[in-house]
């Protein structure tokens, strides 16, 4: 008995499972090997998202810092923040291309340069990299202006080209590098944009276009003969803008009888590229000749599409100005000046700020800030004082079963662009920085 029940349990023993027993083990396998499968995915794609909501984070931060450092230059060398030319405000320092329709390039004759349909080109203008050049307004000979007949003249109006002479050190003994010139004249061969100021007073100035062909380095590195024109020249209409009241081709004013600064005028433009078919955009600098939509020619290869910082979606700008808009402009720390105040107003309406309201780039009623020419004392213009960059960046990725929260308007765009379906599938942050002008 004992044998026969011996022999029984080691028959089953020798048996093994069951094919339902080994159904249900790997079936209860297999649903934890998914749910570990699926908890990997799910930490896996919060690492992605963080990693690149970080990265977002960062490419806003690069942005804004590297527009703002620029931006807060701009004007640098005496450009003015505003001139009236024939009754239409320029702003020689810079300028907003608004809310830009398809197609637009932001460097003409430059197909990677393409723009994203609705955001803003921020041109800013100035001495950015190169230095300011002292000159030695006592001596006559260091500046000479020339007529058409190629006699020199005294009558800065008559003028159509005029050379200057710099030296390393300047007159009051500041060593002064000449490098930049010397490379303009013999490596480059460019028709800089140079701004010639008046010891008088800054606001005597003009934008003069250098003659790399007739300019001469006398003694590399300590004397340079810089020879420019006035006029009929590559750019010379597009430079005289940059300093005219009046309309017709470019005149020197009056009072520039004497130099004492001259510096290279540079542009820099940013904007949001398109990089089609690459769906990720990037906000891009681009250098052309001032005030022309002319890629500079240099050492910098990549001069229209040189990219600072990916995955920036959206770029809108806007300018405060000081005019007679808002609360009684008084004297309020008793300094002996009229205190600054530039208001806005809740619709972005009929207040100090331009580009912040959807009517402000309407053609047919162009916004127009308020001064009064009858108050003694009160500037003709009211002054550029801020500007005010809004970036939008988002990641490179869609994060599934999300959809970003519509935006409204930021200024006066109504972001149709990034308010699409496909868009709002994309985590994104919005960066605003208002930026003080301190050269204008």
């Amino acid at each position: 008995m004992r044998q026969s029940l011996h022999a029984c349990t080691s028959s089953r023993r020798a048996e093994g499972y069951s094919l339902i027993e080994l159904i249900v083990s790997l079936s209860i396998t297999i649903i934890v090997l998914l749910g570990l499968f699926q908890i990997f995915e799910k930490n896996t794609e919060v690492a992605r998202i963080q990693t690149q909501v970080s990265d977002m984070q960062q490419s806003l931060r690069v942005a804004q810092n590297e527009m703002t450092r620029m931006i807060r230059m701009t004007g640098r060398g005496g450009l003015q923040e505003m001139l009236d030319n024939s009754g239409t405000r320029l702003l020689p320092a810079l300028n907003v291309q608004d809310n830009v329709p398809a197609n637009t390039l932001a460097v003409a004759g430059e197909p990677a340069s393409a723009v994203v349909e609705g955001t803003d080109v921020l041109s800013i203008r100035g001495v950015f990299t190169t230095p300011i050049y002292q000159i030695n307004n006592t001596d006559p000979t260091f500046f000479t202006l020339y007529d058409n007949s190629g006699t020199p003249t005294t009558n800065p109006p008559s003028a159509v080209r005029g050379e200057i002479i710099i030296r390393n050190p300047s007159p009051t003994g500041i060593p002064q590098n000449l490098q930049p010139l010397e490379d303009a004249i013999l490596v480059d061969s460019s028709p800089e944009a140079l701004i010639i100021a008046s010891p008088i007073d800054e606001s005597i100035y003009a934008v003069v276009e250098l003659d790399p062909d007739n300019s001469n380095v006398d003694i590399p590195g300590a004397q340079v003969t810089v020879r420019f024109r006035v006029s009929s020249g590559s750019y010379t209409d597009e430079y005289g803008e940059l300093y005219l009241s009046g309309a017709g081709s470019p005149v020197l004013p009056t009072a520039l009888t004497s130099v004492a600064t001259v510096g290279m005028v540079e542009e820099y433009r940013f904007y949001v590229r398109d990089p089609d078919p690459d769906p990720i955009p990037s906000l891009t600098l681009a250098r052309v000749y001032p005030n022309t939509a002319v890629a500079h020619v240099g050492a910098d290869l990549n001069a229209a599409t040189l990219d600072i910082a990916d995955g920036i979606s959206e770029l809108q700008v806007a300018l405060g100005f000081d005019s007679d808009l808002g609360p009684p402009q008084t004297d309020i720390n008793g300094d002996g000046e009229i205190d600054v105040v530039i208001t806005e107003t809740d619709d972005g309406e009929d207040d100090d700020w331009l580009f912040n309201a959807p009517g402000d780039d309407d053609t047919a009623d162009p916004w127009v800030p308020t001064w009064d020419d009858t108050v003694p004392g009160r500037p003709r213009r009211p002054r550029l004082f801020y500007v005010r960059l809004n970036t939008v960046a988002r990641i490179q990725t869609i994060e599934r079963n999300y959809a970003a929260p519509q935006v409204q308007r930021i200024e006066n765009s109504d972001l149709a662009n990034i308010n699409t379906d496909a868009e709002r599938q994309f985590r994104r942050n919005l960066l605003q920085t208002t930026i003080d002008l301190r050269n204008l």
